[in-house]
């Protein structure tokens, strides 16, 4: 949200620092929850090689999920002729 308020067009500085600052403070108990997860991760033991296959499977399930995604929203931006999307894309996400 701070970013699309704080584009040239909407002008609303006002509203980005208002969500910046809100997503600042969401942003620390999950860090805090992630620390705590990894301390706990570090006590336990190491995974076998059967869950460490599975692991690298849901890995790489999840990034083709997350790239037809995006394959997906660039052609929905494409037939909608939103060129700064497209550019956005492939600038940025697409390269993969």
């Amino acid at each position: 949200m701070t970013y699309y308020f704080d584009r040239e067009a909407a002008a609303l500085t006002n509203f980005a620092e208002y969500f910046l600052h809100h997503s600042q403070e969401e942003r620390e108990p999950a860090e805090h929850a992630r620390k705590l997860e990894m301390e706990e991760a570090a006590a336990a033991p190491s995974p076998g090689p059967g869950q460490r296959l599975k692991t690298m499977e849901y890995a790489l399930h999840t990034q083709t999920s997350v790239s037809q995604s995006l394959l997906e929203l660039h052609k929905l931006a494409t037939d909608k002729n939103d060129v700064h999307m497209c550019d956005f894309f492939e600038s940025h996400g697409l390269k993969e």
